[in-house]
């Protein structure tokens, strides 16, 4: 299971985000020059456009330096009361993050059963014992037999964990599945808008809407993909909430009974090289206040 971010990281990514949604349309690559233009002179780190992506997303553990927060400030256009919060954010996650360093179990090495078999008895470690007195009692033969292959062994499975992490967004697995639908009715003003995708490599996000009361959201959506792309994958943020959508055909996702706040669409498919193209349109059943930015934004991996 991935790290889970705390409450203040969460808390953090939402308001970075809302504050670049309203900051005039600029794009992540355009903040990330902008970030090493200002943070040249100072050795901070975190300043490519992948950085901040995950700076924004209520999914990742990475926190921003201070520099970059103060950096980010101006950037944005962020008061000072703003900034002091993001640093009393950035510095209660960081808190977080070391309280949970302290309180993790130390892992129990496991022994493949050859080497247990083949292994001489375990020498017990007395008081005023050296490392090096037990280490002389022990056969020296055996030991470039099995460290190399259980250091390989743990590296193929760390390799293999982070592949798995790379190529699966979160919710892949355990999204519900998007229901065959008509094309969708035109949205009532001040409840819904339409949407179009003109080329998806990867990751886009939708604009962003406040509702103040709770509600239903409701999405149609049809993607045309090329031959060899069957599905891609559509997220209620920030709260997570993902479905499986099919290609070419028209698909119905409903999120009920959405809580008051500021949300947006993620769509996402799996890096095969390939691109997709199509639109929709959402709709609540409550009235929303539809942020006025361009649409989409593409991630930076789609790009």
């Amino acid at each position: 299971m991935g790290k889970v971010p705390s409450a203040a990281r969460v808390v953090l990514a939402q308001k970075l985000r809302a504050k670049w949604v309203t900051s005039g349309g600029l794009k992540l690559d355009q903040v990330a020059a902008k970030l090493k233009v200002k943070l040249q002179d100072q050795n901070v780190r975190g300043l490519s456009d992948t950085a901040l992506s995950r700076y924004l997303s209520t999914e990742h553990t990475t926190l921003p330096e201070k520099a970059v927060l103060t950096a980010l400030a101006e950037i944005f256009g962020a008061s000072a009361e703003e900034l002091d919060e993001w640093h009393e954010l950035q510095r209660q996650a960081r808190g977080d993050q070391r309280q949970r360093q302290l309180q993790r179990p130390a892992p129990t090495p496991e022994v493949p059963a050859a080497q247990a078999r083949d292994s001489p008895a375990p020498v017990a470690m007395h008081a005023g014992d050296s490392p090096d007195n037990r280490e002389r009692s022990r056969p020296r033969r055996r030991r470039g037999r099995w460290l190399v292959p259980v250091a390989g062994a743990g590296a193929t499975v760390v390799a293999g964990l982070v592949l798995v992490l790379l190529l699966h967004a979160p919710g892949e697995e355990t999204a519900a599945v998007a229901t065959s639908a008509s094309p969708p009715p035109a949205p009532d003003p001040g409840y819904g808008f339409a949407m179009r995708i003109d080329r998806m490599a990867f990751r886009i996000l939708s604009r962003e809407w406040t509702q103040t009361s709770a509600g239903d959201v409701e999405l149609w959506w049809n993607n045309s993909c090329p031959e060899g792309t069957t599905t891609y994958w559509v997220a209620l943020r920030p709260t997570g909430e993902a479905a499986r959508f099919s290609c070419n055909s028209w698909q119905y996702r409903k999120w009920a009974g959405v809580p008051a706040g500021t949300y947006h669409l993620e769509f996402w498919k799996d890096q095969d090289g390939r691109s997709l193209h199509g639109s929709g349109a959402m709709r609540a059943s409550v009235p929303i206040i539809v942020h006025p930015k361009p649409v989409p934004v593409p991630h930076p991996a789609a790009s």
